[in-house]
């Protein structure tokens, strides 16, 4: 046997490949990509933010006739949310089948509930602005500004940034990757990609969905006790 055969036999690399408990291939970039899709899905927050302006009789002249008609607050904002939504997931769909089909990135999972975790994250992120939105005593610029704060910190906490910091978070303080929006979405991608976890898969969505309700009729209870003196 020569030399080059021996070193072929004995090298690391021809013997071991890095696997998911699930049995699949690890590729340490991918939880970047997941990250950046929660951000964009975080990022319907601005799409839902104008959504929220527009019911706001002090804001613009098309909200204050809005306003005065018999319409009900709550279906006000559940028909505006419907619609950041559907502008919202689109958008974040666009990315995915970018990134699977133009990038070639390998998602392993089911497409299919790939784009469950989406509709919730796009979810959340519109039911965010909304609820941002309905401070009406707080400056525009001072909204924006704290939904662009949330969204990006939500994301770098989901490793955006650094692929280790949801793990570091998950060790130190493990209850944030529980209420995080976007480490709630990246995990959840990982549970249908890497883990094969279904009952984590689920219990993020639910924990998604639950804060969908919570900030939608936040906002609604923010809206209602609203008072103009003239409109």
């Amino acid at each position: 046997m020569d030399m080059e055969t021996m070193k072929s036999l004995l090298s690391s690399d021809s013997l071991v490949r890095e696997v998911s408990l699930g049995g699949r291939t690890i590729d340490g970039n991918v939880q970047f990509f997941y990250a950046l899709i929660a951000m964009a899905c975080l990022y319907g927050c601005f799409i839902g933010f104008g959504s929220a302006i527009g019911i706001q009789a002090n804001i613009t002249p098309l909200a204050a006739r809005r306003c005065v008609t018999p319409t009900h607050k709550l279906k006000l904002i559940l028909t505006d949310q419907l619609t950041s939504f559907s502008l919202g997931y689109v958008d974040v769909i666009i990315l995915i089948l970018y990134l699977r089909y133009i990038l070639n990135l390998d998602f392993q999972g089911q497409m299919g509930k790939m784009l469950v975790v989406s509709f919730f994250g796009s979810l959340i992120g519109v039911s965010m602005g909304m609820f941002i939105g309905s401070f009406g005593k707080m400056q525009e610029g001072v909204r924006i500004g704290l939904m662009l704060g949330i969204s990006m910190v939500s994301s770098f906490l989901a490793g955006l940034m650094n692929g280790n910091m949801k793990d570091i978070v998950e060790k130190s303080v493990p209850f944030v990757n529980r209420i995080n929006p976007a480490s709630l979405i990246s995990d959840a991608f990982y549970c249908i990609n890497v883990y094969d976890d279904m009952t984590r898969y689920y219990r993020n969505l639910i924990t998604l969905a639950v804060m969908c309700v919570v900030l939608v009729m936040a906002s609604f209870f923010m809206v209602r006790r609203e008072r103009y003196d003239s409109i």
